[in-house]
């Protein structure tokens, strides 16, 4: 060892002991490396093996309440293994639930920091946000401001309440603000009205994607694409349509997304890797990813959900997008689907 590399690991440990480090060059990241790789990587979820999964957690989550442990919660996490150890997730900001609900539960008012939305996928149930009440069929979406009271609830309909709730969760640990509280009351006074600002119903969604097509106001990235218009501050929500036979323009954004396929099948290229899906599945895009997207029917629609933390990076000046200079990414592998292990609730 050199007499300068003996003098740099000694005052080193110096520093260390002091909360110090010296600054030491890193290789520069330039924003037009096509190969870039984010730490998050691609990953995929099929329905076919979560949903039964959910099953078993909801029976698991029956029994505990039945010993008297605590009330049922049916609910599984989707981990994408790239995420954190310590706080598994499925971007570095933005993590997503599946949650059951049985006919006759009421999760009890409550409020928290994180921001939330709810997708429905099956069944009915009601919402109440704010003072806002929210009777949710599939395709509807939901959505929770920061430290607003909501409550969710299965009472009067005859079928399982299956929905995804996506949360802020690691922008909220980033910040160190995970807070929580129980409402006081029994239930949250409900206010009716005419025009609602939390819940979006699918007969308006799904009529202003067709509107779109009819109008050929598309994307030659996303086909037929809609953002939410909704307050939330650090969740964007979107809903595409993909025509018959479309495969899309790829792209990248410096923001990240989880996509739900609600309805159709067919493939994405993330990265390096083609992902096949099918209805339910989920996958996610990771931030600076090119992506593209392709129904692989001749005859019917695709319809994809996402959600995404564009509004963070533009609030914070660091939103940027571009097109792949080819067009396309030509995959070389394809992305593992999900195994047992990583969607169990734990």
């Amino acid at each position: 060892m050199s007499i300068d590399s003996d003098r740099a690991k000694q005052l080193d440990a110096e520093l260390a002991r002091a909360g110090l480090a010296r600054w030491t060059p890193v290789p520069p990241l330039r924003m037009s490396n096509l190969e870039h790789v984010a730490r998050v990587q691609p990953f995929a979820w099929r329905w076919r093996e979560l949903e039964p999964l959910l099953g078993r957690v909801s029976e698991l989550s029956t029994d505990i309440a039945r010993a008297g442990h605590a009330k049922p919660r049916r609910v599984v996490r989707l981990v994408n293994p790239s995420t954190n150890a310590q706080w598994p997730s499925v971007t570095s900001t933005l993590g997503c639930n599946i949650t059951l609900l049985l006919p006759g539960e009421r999760w009890h008012a409550h409020r928290h920091v994180a921001e939330a939305i709810r997708f429905m996928l099956r069944g009915r149930g009601e919402f109440v946000v704010g003072s806002e009440r929210c009777v949710m069929d599939p395709g509807d979406l939901a959505i929770t401001p920061s430290l607003v009271n909501h409550e969710h609830s299965n009472v009067g309909y005859d079928s399982p309440a299956t929905w995804i709730d996506g949360l802020n969760v690691g922008i909220v640990r980033a910040f160190e603000c995970p807070f929580y509280e129980e409402f006081p009351g029994e239930t949250l006074a409900v206010t009716e009205t005419a025009e609602p600002r939390m819940h979006f119903p699918w007969e308006r969604t799904y009529a202003a994607l067709r509107a779109l097509v009819e109008r050929d106001e598309l994307s030659p990235f996303d086909d037929a694409l809609l953002e939410y218009n909704q307050p939330l501050k650090t969740i964007g929500c979107f809903i595409q349509l993909l025509r018959p036979g479309i495969r899309t323009r790829s792209h990248r954004q410096t923001s990240s997304a989880i996509y739900h396929v609600f309805r159709g099948s067919g493939s994405s290229v993330v990265g390096n890797q083609r992902i096949e899906w099918g209805a339910g599945d989920f996958f996610v895009v990771p931030p600076w990813t090119f992506h593209e997207h392709a129904n692989a029917s001749a005859s019917d629609e695709v319809v994809l959900f996402s959600m995404q933390d564009t509004p963070v990076y533009k609030a914070l000046g660091l939103y940027h997008e571009e097109a792949h200079p080819n067009g396309h990414v030509e995959p070389d592998g394809s992305v593992r689907p999900s195994s047992l292990s990583d969607v169990w609730s734990r």
